[in-house]
């Protein structure tokens, strides 16, 4: 009598019993999941970093190799420049500032389309994401002008000149000289362009 009240106890406990493996069961799952996301999450963010240095490894590169305005007009007597150099870099200079007049204009009215569409009470998704690229083109168009600017200055030196700006910015750059914090971009964040100034030797 005692071995069956016994017996239905323990059979009346098993399902309490399988209900608690499969909880601590589920436990288990999640905190392993939890654990993987959390791997993944820091594979992920190693990865970021990786490329963040690649990025800054180009970037100084592009230091090296291209050449604003300003450090032309720095170095302008040690390049020894020519009349002629000059004279055809003050009007690539006087183009680029034209056609940033008009970019940042457009920018500008790109920027406050935008902003009304996002402070709109029922906003358009679909109309601020169309708004929002066309933002990004204009700014990629400013970034590309710039870009062509430079490379166009670039070809106007002569090997020597340019091997000895490439020395100087790459010296500068590793100790802290000329070179540093110069970007080739002339760029500041979000897109709006640096001011530039004239080349040297003002209109004759």
């Amino acid at each position: 009598m005692r071995r069956a009240v016994a017996m239905t106890a323990l059979l009346s406990a098993v399902p309490a019993i399988l209900c608690a493996q499969e909880r601590t069961e589920r436990m288990e799952q999640m905190q392993q999941q939890h654990q993987q996301q959390e791997h993944e999450l820091q594979q992920r963010q190693q990865q970021l970093h990786q490329q963040q240095l690649q990025l800054q490894h180009v970037e100084e590169r592009l230091h090296q190799h291209l050449f604003a305005p300003e450090m032309l007009m720095r170095y302008e007597r040690e390049l020894d420049l020519t009349d002629e150099q000059t004279q055809a870099m003050r009007a690539l200079v006087r183009d680029l500032q034209h056609q940033l007049v008009d970019l940042q204009f457009n920018l500008q009215e790109a920027n406050q389309a935008l902003l009304d569409l996002v402070e709109a009470e029922n906003v358009d998704a679909d109309a601020a994401v169309a708004q929002f690229r066309r933002v990004l083109a204009i700014e990629q168009e400013v970034k590309t002008t710039h870009f062509r600017t430079l490379l166009s200055l670039k070809g106007m030196l002569t090997p020597e000149q340019r091997q000895f700006m490439e020395q100087t910015l790459h010296g500068g750059m590793m100790h802290g000289g000329p070179g540093m914090g110069m970007g080739p971009m002339m760029i500041h964040e979000g897109g709006m362009p640096m001011p530039v100034r004239e080349m040297p030797g003002g209109e004759g």
